[in-house]
C-alpha cells in the first residue's frame, strides 16, 4: 500500500536513526528477504524508488519551514462529501517507530512532547480507531486527528532535532573542552598524591 509505505518511510526519515536497510526493507517486502520480482532491474528500480522518496522526505524536513506531503486517500462519503483516509499512512508510520521502538524511547517517556504521536495512534492502530468510533461524533472526532496530523508530525521532527543539535554540542564541547599537559616524569603526580609521577600514575 502507497500510502503505508509513505508513513513508514516518514518514520524512519525523521525518527532518532535510520535501521539498517537489511531490516526495513525486509518489512516493506512483507517480511521477505528476497521478494519475487519480474527482473533484477525491476528489483532494482523499486529499490531505488523507494529510497528516493525517503530521501524527498527526509530533504522536505530539511528546509525552513519544513514541507511535509503525506500520501493520504480520500473516500467518498455516504449522501455526498469525501473523507481523508489517514489509517494506512498512520500505520505504516507506527510500524517505523515499532522498527526503532527502543530509540524513540526518549520520546514515549517524555510526558509532554509525547503528546505529538497521539493522532497516529489514534488513527492509526486498532484501539484508536476504536475509541474514535466510541466517540459521540466520530467523523469530527477522526477530522480533528487527521487535522493534527501534519503539525504533530513536523512537531515530531522538530523534537528529535532539537536532541541531535544538544547531542552534537555536548560532542564538540568535549573536544573543545582544553586538556592538562602531561606532567614530566619526575614533577609531582596530578592525582594529589604527593609522589612522583613516575613512581605514581605514569602507567595507568
Amino acid at each position: 500500500d502507497i500510502s503505508a509505505l509513505d508513513g513508514f518511510l516518514t518514520a524512519l526519515a525523521l525518527g532518532p536513526s535510520v535501521p539498517l536497510p537489511s531490516r526495513w526493507m525486509t518489512i516493506i517486502w512483507g517480511g521477505e528477504e528476497d521478494p519475487v520480482v519480474e527482473s533484477a532491474d525491476r528489483a532494482r528500480r523499486n529499490v531505488s524508488l523507494i529510497v528516493r522518496r525517503m530521501n524527498m522526505i527526509g530533504a522536505g524536513f530539511g528546509n525552513e519551514p519544513p514541507v511535509f506531503e503525506p500520501i493520504l486517500y480520500e473516500g467518498d462519503v455516504e449522501g455526498g462529501g469525501t473523507i481523508v483516509l489517514a489509517y494506512d499512512w498512520c500505520a505504516g508510520f507506527m510500524t517505523g517507530v515499532e522498527l526503532a521502538f527502543d530509540d524513540w524511547q526518549p520520546l514515549l517517556d517524555d510526558q509532554s512532547d509525547s503528546v505529538f504521536l497521539v493522532p497516529l495512534v489514534k488513527l492509526g492502530t486498532d484501539e484508536g480507531r476504536d475509541e474514535i468510533n466510541a466517540a459521540e461524533d466520530p467523523r469530527a472526532e477522526h477530522d480533528k486527528f487527521v487535522d493534527l496530523l501534519e503539525p504533530c508530525v513536523v512537531a515530531l521532527n522538530g523534537y528529535w532535532k532539537r536532541r541531535w543539535r544538544k547531542g552534537s554540542g555536548a560532542l564538540r564541547e568535549a573536544f573543545d573542552r582544553p586538556r592538562l599537559p602531561r606532567p614530566g616524569r619526575n614533577d609531582s603526580c596530578q592525582c594529589g598524591s604527593g609522589r612522583k609521577f613516575k613512581k605514581c600514575c605514569y602507567e595507568a
